[in-house]
């Protein structure tokens, strides 16, 4: 009854055989567990390599309740940050990222295959993922970056001094929530201000760098943490073609010259893209 016999048992041979045998014995208490891994394996080659590569992924999916589990973006966020957000070296932080990304495709894919979850459930969970994975670059990226460079500092319009804040804006699917399986996400960088200039550290002067020129290699970090294919994958392809001017503008811009790009330059469509427009 799955999708395609023959892959079905293939995947499920290589499945099965990952697994301990005190896993197996407690999986095959539920009937119906056998025909759900029969019919993940014969629909997706994807879903079954996680399954037979993590093993311990096939044990929180079937034995501890893995399947049921729907979650908002405050529960991707909260094991996301406890995965990790203590992490300091990058590799090991780009790593635990797309080992997330791998459990929940496989948590959210199987729900989906199973008809245990809807469409809109489905798209949901997959644009909230997205948004916990990019805010926890993000805080990745500026922890990192104020090492080397200091508190990014400007001064609002009441003369008052505050650190300048960078926010990620999803547009389109991601912006509307509504992420499939194979969809890129569309973003924007935008920074408070542009006036004033980090801090520097350890009393260097050179230390010190703009606050464009901080939160444009904040953004690039991002990206990259987010994009880059490596080994264990990559979370989400990332499209930065919307922001002002396109490829040939800035990967991040401030509040005020964004703005003034859209009020002065933009063309309709790019004013209409900003309609699902989503911090």
């Amino acid at each position: 009854k799955s999708p395609s016999p023959d892959a079905a048992l293939n995947n499920l041979e290589a499945v099965l055989e990952a697994q301990d045998r005190e896993v197996l014995e407690l999986f095959l208490k539920k009937d119906e567990n056998l025909f759900r891994l029969v019919f993940i394996a014969g629909s997706s080659a994807l879903l079954s390599g996680t399954l037979s590569k993590f093993p311990v992924y096939f044990d929180w999916l079937f034995n501890k309740g893995g399947l049921w589990q729907e979650k908002g973006i405050d529960g991707f966020s909260k094991e996301l940050k406890n995965g990790a957000g203590n992490l300091e070296d990058q590799g090991a932080f780009s790593k635990a990222l797309r080992l997330n990304r791998q459990k929940e495709f496989l948590r959210i894919g199987a729900r989906d295959l199973l008809g245990i979850a809807g469409l809109a459930k489905t798209v949901e969970e997959l644009s909230h993922l997205a948004s916990a994975s990019l805010q926890t670059a993000c805080e990745f990226a500026l922890k990192t970056l104020k090492k080397s460079f200091g508190e990014p500092l400007c001064t609002d319009e009441n003369g008052a001094v505050k650190e300048a804040g960078l926010s990620i804006i999803g547009m389109g699917k991601l912006g509307g929530r509504e992420l499939n399986f194979s969809s890129d996400i569309d973003i924007l960088y935008i920074y408070s201000s542009d006036k004033g200039e980090t801090t520097g550290v350890d009393g260097r002067e050179l230390s010190k760098i703009s606050l464009h020129d901080f939160f444009v290699r904040a953004s690039t970090l991002i990206t990259k943490l987010i994009s880059s294919a490596t080994e264990d994958g990559l979370v989400f392809r990332v499209d930065l073609d919307l922001r002002p001017d396109g490829r040939r503008g800035d990967l991040a811009n401030s509040l005020r010259s964004a703005e003034v790009y859209y009020e002065s330059w933009g063309v309709t469509w790019e004013r209409a893209a900003l309609i699902k427009a989503r911090p």
